[in-house]
């Protein structure tokens, strides 16, 4: 189990982004471009390179260099909804209220499973 907040998960976007489209040094042996690249889209490789140079990223400025905000949502697994901070549970990214959530319909099944009520 791990809790990451939003400011957390900015901080990394960058080296994310890197890992997604940078292709492997072995595609350089047969003169592939370095970055993956879309036609009609900034070049990656520079996208990358202005994520880089943040200091301090806030949302709003990697949403603007990137063009959407699919790279700085947290997404709970259970609602979909954005969230200022996500529990990690295995494959599973869970916001506070649907951890709540969860965590009263477990005691409600073990009291109702030993007779007891809630």
């Amino acid at each position: 189990m791990k809790i990451v907040t939003k400011q957390q998960h900015i901080k990394g976007v960058a080296k994310a982004w890197y890992n997604r489209y940078k292709l492997p040094t072995y595609y350089k042996s047969i003169q592939a471009p370095e970055w993956e690249e879309r036609e009609g889209e900034e070049g990656r490789g520079e996208v990358y390179n202005k994520l880089k140079a943040l200091e301090n990223p806030t949302v709003e400025q990697i949403d603007e260099i990137i063009g959407d905000s699919r790279w700085t949502r947290l997404e709970c697994s259970e609602c979909r909804l954005d969230s200022p901070a996500l529990v990690y549970l295995g494959g599973f990214h869970m916001c506070g209220a649907c951890l709540r959530k969860m965590a009263d319909e477990y005691d409600q099944h073990v009291l109702a499973s030993e007779g007891g009520t809630v």
